[in-house]
């Protein structure tokens, strides 16, 4: 079931992250300004270099989606993070 999310994009709209994969990075390094203020880049990242059998780099950005602050309760990333940990 996990597996079916992050295919997904977990309901973004992240076509990189499947269809294009020599586009994923170069789409998602345009975001990099963002990464402290939307943690869904970063979790977006870590699902792509997941998929791409990058797992050591997609532990690292798990974990930096996790040490983000200022979270809200009901912001489904950061459970999708610690899947993404735990699926590692």
């Amino acid at each position: 079931m996990f597996s079916r999310y992050m295919r997904r994009g977990f309901g973004r709209c992240w076509p990189c992250t499947i269809t294009m994969p020599r586009r994923r990075f170069e789409l998602l390094k345009k975001a990099e300004p963002f990464d402290r203020t939307l943690p869904e880049i970063r979790y977006n990242r870590a699902t792509a270099l997941l998929m791409s059998g990058r797992g050591e780099e997609a532990a690292q950005e798990f974990r930096a989606v996790l040490g983000l602050k200022g979270y809200t309760l009901t912001d489904p990333t950061f459970p999708m993070a610690q899947l993404g940990l735990a699926w590692l």
